[in-house]
C-alpha cells in the first residue's frame, strides 16, 4: 500500500514540476519575443569613451543596462523588440552618436567568465 501511495505521489509531483517548467518556459519565450539583450564591447583606448557611452545608454529610455564590466570595457543591454528590431539598428544609433566609437558584439559568456567577480548587476 506505501509503495502505491508513494508511486501516486511521484506521479502527481512529476506532473506539476513538469507542468510548472512549460508555464516557465512559456513566459520565457513571451518575454524573447518582445526584448532582446546584447552584449556591447567598446574597443577605444579611451576610458572616456567607455564612460560616456555606458552615461549615455543609462539615461535612455528605450533601454536598459543589466550589466557592466569596466576591466574588459563590455555592457549588457536588454532592449525591446518594437524599437531595436536588430543589433544593427542599435550599432548605427551609437555610431551616429559616437563616431569615433569600436564597437563589438559580445557573447554572453565573458558575465561568466572573464568578468564573473567584476559584473555590477544595474
Amino acid at each position: 500500500m506505501a509503495k502505491i501511495f508513494l508511486t501516486i505521489l511521484v506521479v502527481i509531483s512529476t506532473t506539476f514540476c513538469f507542468g510548472q517548467h512549460i508555464e516557465q518556459d512559456y513566459e520565457l519565450q513571451k518575454l524573447q519575443e518582445t526584448e532582446s539583450r546584447y552584449i556591447i564591447g567598446i574597443g577605444n583606448e579611451e576610458m572616456s569613451m567607455f564612460k560616456d557611452v555606458l552615461a549615455n545608454l543609462q539615461n535612455s529610455s528605450t533601454l536598459k543596462v543589466y550589466a557592466v564590466c569596466e576591466t574588459h570595457r563590455v555592457i549588457g543591454i536588454i532592449v525591446q523588440n518594437s524599437t531595436y528590431k536588430s543589433y544593427d539598428v542599435l550599432r548605427d544609433q551609437l555610431l551616429s552618436e559616437f563616431p569615433d566609437i569600436l564597437l563589438f558584439q559580445k557573447n554572453d559568456s565573458i558575465f561568466n567568465l572573464d568578468c564573473k567577480n567584476e559584473i555590477l548587476k544595474q
